[in-house]
């Protein structure tokens, strides 16, 4: 498919356009999931969905999805202009917690956004002047209820941020959700992939076979400790994504008390500390 900026001429606003042509049920399908999934939340970290449109032609046809246009550029090539390897520890909690509250509310609806990354992240300024963040691209979401609509034996998402349940066919779930957000925390922070390589395989066999190592930047701080918990290869010890979206703001909360913008965070005493 491909994204066109356009115009809703009546109400004279911006719109992004994306444009599938396919003659294919499947892939009709899957637009009206995408379009579905985004329609069931209201969530200010989370584009807009204004219209769906399936136009069949003679030779091909034709779906249109109508969403929120968001002026900025997503965070994986935000990353990558940056002049130094990963972001300020405060920058990526701004941009990031948000994103965590939007998957708070997608899985309270039993939504499984299935391709969490940096690239599905958009960093926009508001009309106020806010820099803010939105999480994109739901083609690959998934409902509860929704009927299979992937062959047999197809994993989907990327395959740098998949879980290690993923990859062996056990399927994504919350957990695996919260897994791509720690992916996508640990390469922000400190612009690397957690599995240590840009090869497709190796990183694979690294997620299957091996748990994550934090960079030095990052050991005994308390980000660092929530991180490596939400990239555990056992699902079941990672937190929910409740308890990371409450973390992410704890952290926040203790960097601000250091005031050195970019300083390790202290870890929390034994007694708060997250089970």
């Amino acid at each position: 498919g491909a994204i066109f900026l356009g115009e809703q001429t009546n109400l004279n606003r911006k719109v992004a356009i994306k444009l599938v042509r396919s003659n294919d049920p499947q892939i009709t399908a899957r637009m009206q999931l995408e379009a579905e999934s985004l329609a069931a939340v209201n969530h200010p970290a989370i584009v807009e969905v204004h219209d769906f449109i399936v136009s069949s032609g003679a030779e091909v046809g034709e779906c249109y999805l109508v969403m929120g246009y968001v002026p900025g550029v997503d965070l994986a090539r935000y990353l990558d202009d940056r002049p130094r390897r990963g972001l300020p520890t405060a920058e990526v909690l701004s941009l990031v917690t948000p994103i965590a509250s939007a998957l708070v509310e997608l899985h309270s609806r039993d939504i499984i956004h299935r391709d969490v990354k940096p690239s599905n992240m958009v960093r926009f300024q508001g009309a106020d002047g806010v820099v803010r963040c939105k999480l994109v691209d739901f083609g690959f979401a998934r409902r509860r209820q929704d009927p299979n609509i992937t062959s047999d034996g197809i994993v989907v998402g990327t395959p740098a941020y998949l879980a290690r349940e993923v990859i062996m066919g056990d399927g994504h779930s919350g957990a695996s959700d919260v897994y791509a957000l720690g992916v996508t925390l640990f390469k922000l922070l400190s612009g690397q992939n957690p599995h240590g390589s840009s090869n497709v395989g190796e990183i694979v066999r690294n997620a299957v076979h091996h748990s994550v190592s934090l960079p030095a930047t990052m050991l005994g701080t308390t980000l660092g400790e929530l991180v490596e918990r939400m990239l555990a290869r056992n699902p079941d010890k990672r937190p929910d994504m409740l308890t990371v979206f409450k973390a992410l703001n704890v952290a926040a909360a203790e960097l601000t008390e250091h005031e050195e913008g970019d300083a390790p965070l202290v870890p929390p005493p034994a007694k708060e500390a997250a089970p």
